[in-house]
């Protein structure tokens, strides 16, 4: 998870980045 935020932190593309967070979110939480 520290690279999955670490990403987070430097993504340029903040929309593209919370996509990618809800989806992981669903993943895990499946």
């Amino acid at each position: 998870m520290f690279f999955f935020v670490f990403d987070l932190i430097n993504c340029r593309n903040p929309h593209l980045c919370s996509r990618i967070v809800v989806f992981l979110f669903v993943v895990h939480n499946n």
